[in-house]
């Protein structure tokens, strides 16, 4: 008898694993969305001694220093802890960072907090990807990808209602709790990931079979066993692309350099400028500082901040949950140029909102409805392509 893992076998064994790898990305959705609500607080300026822009700026910010840290970390951890406990060893860490922000009295405390949650966060989304791709059937990745983007938007959304409620809360707890929510992030995963198989092909890599060939058959269902033919199929395919990738390998350097193959070189240069592309975009100006923006850039008051903000996640995630219906209907290309195309848009006429609010040549609340309006519908635009496209 091989392992039982959670859920049995076939599709209810697919299901908990993309259970387990969304919740990776709630996390880090909400661990985005968390902070930029906390930072405008009046209670946690007090705290903090009122830091000033540059503090606050640097408070966010060195999060995705951790988070870079932590994701080029498993190149070496990955294989090693294997999927499941590379995310359970992940969550972890991030739940230290939950303490010490949630128990800050001082920015240096603060930043040492966001740091070791950036690192956890690096780990778990460089890692909950790979794995669902690995135990996934290739007719379903596109989509797959899609429900895990729209994970991430669902935590932060979820972020941005829970700090708004709580910033009725008295003292402290406004703030100290929406921080500290993001240990119950780290219990989901604690129930379900030691419970699920790891990835058949990083298993076949270090040489575990047997255990590979009973993952398959699981991930197959339908009553397949490790001697089933369909399994073995499976894993001959599996484990003739390993030993093809292994018969010629080239350094990092010489894939940087060009001398490795062309096509891995293309893929690799396209792959980099798309996901950076998503990330200089401004999708972290409105994911990290949308209500500081509301409240700084347009002049409106805290509780409008929130709310507009809270807003713009619902409409993030419904457009980003529409694109699971275009996604494979319309193909990469176009609705990447399209969504690109409209997020341009957008910020040019933000931009000439505000330079007109600024020099006081037009009325600051019915630009100030213009700019706002369209941050809603950058969200839309990045939402239905940018967001999903380049992973």
């Amino acid at each position: 008898m091989g392992r039982k893992f959670l859920g049995g076998s076939g599709e209810a064994l697919t299901v908990w694993i993309s259970v387990a790898a969304s919740t990776v990305l709630i996390f880090y959705g909400y661990d985005q969305g968390v902070f930029g609500n906390v930072i405008i607080g009046d209670d946690f300026l007090r705290t903090m001694n009122h830091p000033s822009t540059n503090m606050q700026g640097t408070m966010t910010s060195v999060y995705n220093l951790g988070c870079f840290v932590g994701a080029m970390s498993t190149i070496w951890t990955g294989d090693i802890f294997g999927r499941p406990r590379q995310i359970l060893f992940g969550s972890t860490i991030i739940a230290i960072g939950a303490v010490i922000q949630a128990a800050s009295y001082g920015v240096p405390q603060m930043m040492v907090g966001r740091v070791v949650a950036g690192l956890g966060t690096g780990m778990n989304t460089a890692t909950a990807g790979v794995w669902q791709a690995e135990t996934s059937k290739m007719r379903s990745r596109g989509k797959l990808v899609i429900i895990q983007m729209a994970n991430c938007i669902t935590g932060f959304s979820i972020s941005n209602w829970l700090t708004l409620g709580f910033s009725f809360a008295p003292g402290s707890v406004a703030w100290r709790f929406p921080l500290a929510f993001q240990i119950f992030f780290t219990l989901l995963l604690y129930f379900l990931c030691p419970f699920l198989p790891d990835s058949p092909r990083l298993l076949i890599r270090k040489g575990k079979y047997g255990e590979a060939r009973e993952v398959i058959a699981a991930l197959e269902g339908n009553g397949a066993t490790a001697s089933s033919p369909s399994v073995k199929a499976q894993f001959n395919i599996i484990k003739d692309i390993l030993d093809r990738e292994h018969v010629t390998t080239y350094t990092w350097w010489q894939l940087l350099m060009g001398r490795g193959p062309a096509g891995v070189l293309r893929r690799m240069v396209l792959g980099a400028w798309m996901q950076a592309m998503n990330q200089i975009s401004g999708i972290n100006i409105t994911s990290y500082y949308m209500s500081y923006v509301f409240i700084n850039a347009l002049n409106f008051n805290e509780l409008l901040s929130r709310i507009l903000a809270a807003a713009g996640s619902v409409d993030y995630l419904l457009f980003s949950c529409l694109a699971y219906f275009v996604i494979e209907r319309y193909g990469r290309r176009k609705i990447m140029m399209s969504s690109a195309a409209a997020c341009c848009t957008c910020w040019i006429v933000i931009a000439i909102a505000l330079s007109i609010s600024d020099t006081g040549r037009g009325d600051p609340y019915k630009l100030a409805i213009v700019a706002v309006s369209f941050f809603f519908v950058f969200f839309a635009s990045f939402g239905m392509g940018v967001l999903g496209v380049p992973w």
